[in-house]
């Protein structure tokens, strides 16, 4: 579960992953060009960044059904978005982060150019519940329809929150009206206002 802030941070790490280095994961954020991304005054931006992304380290992500060398059975395995976050106690203009390394195989054949095209318009939404439905909506785009459960939507956009088992933790918004009027609504007038695509539903 991560907040607009740190959505926005893990997206512009993944869109700055360069295939060709020979260390993958290693990225430089700078503040000048996050601040000109995502359309915000730079004024204190750098220990912003640097707390998000400390915070984003610190949360589990969770890969599932993954094959690990030598074995048959997937397995759910327990990671970090950063392995590592590296500062200048002085605030040199850039934060340094590492990427697991288990990330390798998802994002190492992403098109860098469509990803930094669509990261543009992500940064600068204010809505997590907008930053997430985007991203699902632009999976989608080619086909012009998507039908799907309100469970997994609810799932997909953070309004569900799952313990390591799977199991239902918290529902942030379990009536549908509130679903409806507290993230779909404003998300898609969002995405309407500032994105590529226009949407429905």
């Amino acid at each position: 579960s991560l907040t607009a802030r740190e959505l926005k941070l893990v997206l512009y790490v993944c869109a700055m992953v360069d295939p060709d280095a020979q260390t993958f994961g290693k990225c430089q954020i700078r503040v000048n060009e996050f601040a000109e991304l995502a359309g915000v005054d730079s004024d204190n931006l750098y220990m912003e960044l640097r707390d998000t992304a400390r915070a984003v380290r610190s949360k589990e992500l969770i890969l599932e059904n993954v094959v690990e060398p030598g074995e048959e059975r997937p397995r759910r395995k327990y990671i970090s978005w950063f392995i590592d976050v590296s500062v200048d106690p002085n605030g040199d203009g850039y934060i340094g982060v590492t990427l697991h390394p288990d990330l390798e195989p998802y994002l190492v054949q992403v098109d860098r150019v469509y990803t930094r095209f669509q990261l543009g318009y992500a940064v600068r939404m204010e809505s997590k519940y907008a930053i997430r439905l985007y991203q699902l909506l632009q999976r989608w785009a080619f086909v012009g329809k998507k039908r799907i459960p309100l469970d997994e939507l609810r799932l997909r956009l953070g309004a569900r929150e799952l313990d390591k088992n799977g199991e239902i933790t918290k529902d942030n918004l379990p009536a549908y009206k509130n679903l409806k009027q507290k993230a779909l609504t404003p998300a898609l007038d969002e995405i309407n206002e500032k994105s590529d695509i226009s949407v429905s539903y």
